[in-house]
């Protein structure tokens, strides 16, 4: 979850002020991929719960996130970085999980 995929935006339920306070981390730095926010989340150690119950239908292939073209590829990636830069910024080098993981996204960015 925190380190190879994301939340998908449509089926997340969050609290108002803590969504506006992730999107405001986010703000001005990610553009396209604002569900971002809940990899952030968990690496903070906000905690999500399973439903599992169908509360939503989400039709999969529209969108930019669905979309094959390079340019939209590139700025997603854009996105991903920028994120896991922000997720290394109040990494919590106490935490040897949140440690090990700030060595992953560091290795991701050098290459």
């Amino acid at each position: 979850m925190i380190l190879n995929d994301i939340a998908l935006g449509a089926a997340t339920l969050c609290e108002r002020n803590i969504l506006v306070e992730y999107l405001l981390r986010i703000d001005g730095k990610v553009i396209y991929a604002e569900d971002n926010i809940y990899r952030i989340m968990m690496f903070d150690g906000v905690c999500a719960d399973y439903f599992s119950e169908y509360a939503i239908f989400y039709e999969y292939g529209e969108g930019v996130s669905a979309s094959r073209e390079s340019v939209w590829c590139e700025r997603l990636l854009k996105d991903w970085k920028a994120t896991d830069s922000e997720m290394l910024i109040k990494q919590d080098t106490n935490d040897s999980l949140k440690r090990k993981m700030g060595i992953v996204l560091k290795n991701k960015e050098k290459g």
